[in-house]
Order: structure tokens, then sequence, then C-alpha cells
């Protein structure tokens, strides 16, 4: 089983990039950087660019602007723009327009954008990108000359003033209102749980055991079947990882699944119900409004063999106790069986 949870996490990290911000319009500036210097001009190009936050916060709008004044044939390659935060390369998200040859005399636009990760631990962690960082740079190594070499590394900087930095701080700013909820469930008994519940159901199929190059059923060795590690989950060939958080006055469940089943999963969103103090609180948002490349009927996200999925959850319970429940019963075969035997608890760790 070990080996399954290698593999599992090695997906879980090629997944952790995906898309799970709302649709908040790009173009709609919420601040902006100030540029230095205003126009670079080197190795026959001069070069000028506008960068500002935009989407409540969740995005960067890079606008830039190209002449050749050399002799030459230059290229504007759009593959070769990233923006960098110290350490940190950010590489494009979306654009508008394409790369372009540039003749002698002429110039060429193009606006690009960037869903930067300013803050690994609380992607790796929440798949929430962090707080924009006060200052990048813009090296032009995209401008390329006819032996498709940069025509220069020469770099254009981007600073918010403290006061334009304090301001998107105060009502986009993430960082500091983060508070985690971890998934916290007795290991031994849900594993003992789910495997009683599988063989109930006439749920299992196939797993690996360890060790072993070949698959085999299991009717004794359910347990096998079933592993509970961190925030991650394998039950059977269904591997999910969730994880809970606060920003505010709301709560936050997201997770990626990636299914093995033979069988189709149903995801339905509106069954995933949080159990907080006495009260029950259904998700206050639509987790799949985003989703562009799933099959989904009915209000239900549909997964077949292989199919993997991120959702986000949004509650509003209005307090936030130490523990609290999500039920899992949004999960189900095609046959409308629950494919979990119970719900999960979360507790509030207090820290992002």
């Amino acid at each position: 089983m070990k080996y399954s949870f290698l593999i599992f996490a090695a997906m879980m990290t090629l997944l952790s990039c995906g898309n799970t911000g709302g649709t908040a319009d790009k173009n709609s500036v919420n601040a902006s950087y100030q540029t230095a210097p205003a126009v670079i001009t080197t190795n026959g190009v001069e070069a000028d660019a506008k960068l500002s936050v935009t989407a409540n916060g969740t995005m960067l709008k890079l606008e830039i602007k190209v002449k050749n004044i050399s002799q030459n044939s230059i290229t504007l390659d759009p593959s070769m723009i990233s923006l960098y935060a110290d350490s940190i390369m950010n590489t494009i998200y979306d654009l508008s327009g394409g790369g372009s040859g540039i003749v002698a005399g002429k110039d060429v636009s193009i606006t690009v954008y960037f869903k930067p990760v300013n803050d690994p631990y609380m992607m790796q962690k929440y798949n929430l990108p962090g707080d924009m960082e006060k200052s990048y740079s813009l090296p032009i190594s995209f401008v390329i000359d006819d032996k498709e070499m940069p025509v220069s590394e020469a770099s254009i900087q981007f600073t918010m003033t403290d006061a334009d930095y304090e301001k998107y701080i105060a009502e986009f700013g993430i960082d500091n209102s983060v508070k985690g909820f971890e998934l916290s469930v007795n290991n031994q008994a849900f594993i003992d749980g789910q495997s009683k519940y599988m063989v109930e159901k006439h749920m299992l199929a196939k797993c690996e055991h360890d060790n072993e190059g070949t698959q085999h059923s299991h009717e004794g060795d359910t347990n096998s079947c079933v592993n509970v590690s961190g925030n991650e989950i394998i039950s059977e060939n269904l591997m999910i990882k969730m994880i809970g958080y606060q920003a505010g006055k709301d709560l936050y469940i997201y997770f990626r699944v990636i299914s093995r089943m033979p069988d189709e999963l149903v995801i339905d969103p509106k069954l995933f119900e949080i159990r907080a103090g006495d009260g029950k609180y259904a998700p206050a948002n639509d987790p799949l409004k985003d989703l562009t490349d799933n099959k989904i009927e009915n209000g239900k996200l549909i997964l077949g063999l292989n199919e993997r999925a991120e959702l986000l959850f949004r509650y509003t319970p209005g307090a936030f106790p130490y523990t609290l429940a999500w039920d899992l019963n949004g999960f189900t075969t095609s046959k409308g069986t629950p494919v979990f035997f119970g719900p999960v608890s979360f507790t509030n760790t207090g820290i992002k």
C-alpha cells in the first residue's frame, strides 16, 4: 500500500497549481505598480510595461510594448515571459495577443496574465497563492534576435508604494487571516469502519499489496485497501486530499480527487454539508461553476476511470468551533450508493 501512496503524492503534486479561483474580471484593476525605468532602451530595443493587480486580488495583469529601434528584425516570444519575485519564477497563466516578428522601426504590444505563487507553503497546503509581493521584476529576455538569442538580460522593476500596498492588503490580503482546519480522524477507526462498509456494500474491487506487482481481490484483507495519511485518504481506488481553512467570516474546504474506480464516481456538491456546533450548513457557493474540462450532469460532477478534479467549497457557519464534521455523502457510485460510511472531522489548528 505504501507504493500506492507514493504514486498518489506525486499525482497530487502535479495538481497543486490547478485553478480553484472564481471568475472575477481579470481586467478590473485593484492596485497598480510603479515601473522603473519607465522605458528601457538596450541593444536596439525600446520596451515599456505596466503591472497591476486584478480579478479581486487574485491575478497580475502585465501590459508590454516593444519597439524595434535597430536595423534588424527581432521577435517577441510570449513563452519566454516570466515574472520574478525573489527566487520565485511565475509563468504566464493567460494572454491576449501572440508572439510577433518586429521589423525595424515598428512596435508590438501584448497583454499577459499571471496567477503568481507568492507563498509556496500556502500553495502546497491550501492551494492558496498567498498575498501579492510588493515588488516584481521582468527580464526582457523574451525579445530575441534573428539568431534566437535574447537581445538583452536587462530587467524592468515593478514596485507598489507603501500606501497602495497597505490598501491592497487591507482589501484583498489573506496571509494573516487564514487559519487552518486539519483532517482529524482516528485513523484505525476510520480504516476499520470504511473497510467493513465496503464489504457490506460489495464495493471491493482490486488494490495493490506492498511488494507485489500484481493486483488481487480482497475479501479478508480489506484494511490494505483503505489508508489515511495526514490530509490524504485512499479508499479502494479513490484517492482524496482535503484541507480546510478559515478566511475572514468564511470556512473553505478544498479537495483534490483522483478516481481509479471502474465505476463512475458521482460528486454532488450540495450533499457536502458541514456540522458546526448545533448547526448544519450547505455550501454557499457552486464548486462546479468554473469546471470546463469535466463532465457535469444535473448539477453533479461525473468522473470516469483515471479522471480527477479539484473543488473548493465555501461555508458561512457564523461561528467556528474547535472541531467540525464534514459529510461525504456527496461521493456516490453511479447507482447512488454512498462511497463513504460516514463523515470526517476537521480540527481548528488556529494557525495557517
